[in-house]
């Protein structure tokens, strides 16, 4: 604020010169020259101009009637340096001068402070204003209304020095904060303590020596400096202690295993790299030595084809048992059988059979309608009209449907084929169809499964020399059925329609049995 009334004083100044206004008498034109000189490189000093600014004044003097006890402001009778009459600016005082009023006064002796004098500019006299009242001269200067009192026109004046300007200076053995700008142009301040903590100054030893060492040394919790470690060290995990520590260098790191890494004490590729992912944020498999062994302790999945090599030189381990697997493929209906000690080899499959035999055949007959098959020597009594029999023959002449019923063996888990045995009496075609049912006997109540897809079918007797002959069951006739275990029942019917006119068999069609071959 000072600055810019300087400022504007200084331009008043100007144009007093240059209009001829005479605002003082025409005998003091030079000095007001004067003054805009030194006004103008006052402006220069003064963009960099301190905020506290002491002067060597004179003795003034209060004009008018004085001042009371109260009042911030009063007038003086002249401000100026009477060796060369220049009027004290606001701008040549600091932001808050002093003043003593009554100096030497024993009881009425007062200092005070303000912040802005003002030149009348029509005569002599100036005003101070911004004043506080009553200091008091000892700690903590504060004002008291103890301390103030009114004095008269006439009255001495005095800029002075007291305890409140020198309580704006530094001390050596004070407390202080400066708050201004100290600058060492020549020489600089010198201290012998080393430094502790990071809002404290620093020696220039201290720095050096900082400098020859980098930095602090580096943990986990502080930022410093840190030791370059080896491919050796980065695999060793190498510990120099917390004085060293070690880093890994990104030159060592690597997502493909390369030579290089371990150069002077190892040229595998791989060897001392820093293992990094991919892109895809896999690793890749060449990291891993392949040919040590695994210990899988979860469950493992393997969506895609997985190849063992189970050679006797590599087993693979089931159970605690190692087996040996054969290298070639073999033909569809072979097994896989042990040879005892793990070694395991494809054979031809012998499997199960079962024989169903004529005494365990049922014929259910009503006229020429032969109905469900039964096991043994069963009863319906609720159907009185039907003849009951355990038969293996089918009458020419009729429609029958004759069926065995085995339980299936241990072991056994598919039906694979079945071969019906007859009695090769006719040199005619017999006109027959195949089904077949199976029961679960594991859990009751149970469901009989059943399959009665195949159709009529003409078989040839051949020579009518009562040998022996076979019929292939055709698959189709149990496809449905297939699937068993031990302890299930399993039926095979065998249905001949004698009345069609494609079976010329002519004469009764005896059965021997069936074979049942299992899996």
């Amino acid at each position: 604020m000072k600055y810019l009334v300087t400022l504007i004083i200084t331009i008043g100044l100007v144009f007093t010169v240059w209009f001829g206004i005479d605002y003082r008498a025409s005998q003091k034109e030079e000095s007001v020259k004067l003054q805009l000189v030194e006004k103008m490189a006052e402006i220069e000093r003064n963009l960099g101009a301190d905020a506290v600014k002491l002067i060597a004044g004179m003795t003034y003097t209060l004009s008018g009637g004085g001042i009371s006890s109260t009042a911030t402001s009063f007038t003086l009778t002249s401000l100026t340096l009477p060796q060369n009459d220049y009027e004290i600016q606001d701008s040549d005082l600091s932001d808050t001068f002093y003043i003593t009023l009554e100096p030497g006064t024993r009881t009425r002796q007062e200092i005070i402070s303000c912040t802005t004098v003002a030149q009348s500019g029509s005569d002599t006299t100036a005003t101070i204003s911004g004043c506080t009242r009553g200091l008091s001269p000892l700690t903590p200067y504060t004002a008291s209304s103890t301390l103030q009192f009114s004095h008269a026109g006439g009255t001495s004046v005095i800029f002075s020095d007291p305890p409140q300007i020198f309580n704006q200076a530094a001390f050596k053995d004070n407390d202080e904060a400066v708050t201004g700008l100290w600058t060492f142009n020549t020489i600089l301040p010198t201290s012998s303590i080393t430094p502790t903590s990071s809002a404290q100054f620093t020696t220039k030893t201290y720095v050096d020596n900082v400098a020859l060492s980098g930095a602090a040394t580096s943990s986990e919790t502080q930022a410093g400096i840190s030791e370059l470690a080896t491919a050796l060290e980065q695999a060793s995990s190498t510990d120099l202690g917390a004085n060293r520590p070690t880093v890994l260098q990104a030159k060592y790191a690597t997502d493909t295993p390369q030579s290089g890494c371990a150069d002077g004490y190892s040229a595998t590729a791989g060897a001392g790299c820093t293992v990094i992912a991919r892109l895809t944020g896999k690793i890749r498999q060449t990291w891993l030595d392949l040919t040590e062994a695994f210990t899988w302790t979860g469950t493992q999945t393997f969506n895609a084809t997985t190849t063992f090599s189970a050679a006797t030189s590599s087993p693979v381990s089931l159970r605690g048992i190692k087996y040996q697997w054969p290298n070639t493929q073999v033909a569809s209906s072979s097994v896989l059988a042990t040879d005892g000690n793990g070694g395991l080899s494809f054979i031809a499959s012998t499997g199960l059979t079962q024989y169903c035999l004529a005494s365990q055949f049922g014929v259910v007959q009503k006229g020429n309608i032969v109905g469900a098959g039964l096991y043994g020597n069963a009863e319906i009594s609720s159907y009185s009209n039907l003849n009951i029999t355990v038969a293996s023959s089918s009458p020419n002449g009729s429609i029958t449907t004759m069926s065995c019923t085995n339980t299936v063996p241990a072991n056994a888990k598919l039906v694979s084929s079945a071969n019906l045995m007859y009695i090769r009496n006719s040199t005619g075609n017999a006109y027959i169809k195949f089904y077949s049912a199976s029961a679960d006997t594991d859990a009751f109540p149970s469901t009989a499964s059943t399959d009665q897809t195949d159709t009529l079918t003409t078989y040839a007797g051949g020579a009518a020399d009562n040998t022996i002959g076979s019929i292939t069951i055709p698959a189709g006739a149990f496809n449905a059925t297939a699937a068993v275990d031990q302890g299930d029942l399993f039926t095979i019917y065998i249905y001949r329609d004698g009345n069609d006119g494609t079976d010329t068999w002519n004469t009764t069609f005896d059965i021997v049995g069936i074979q049942i071959n299992y899996n």
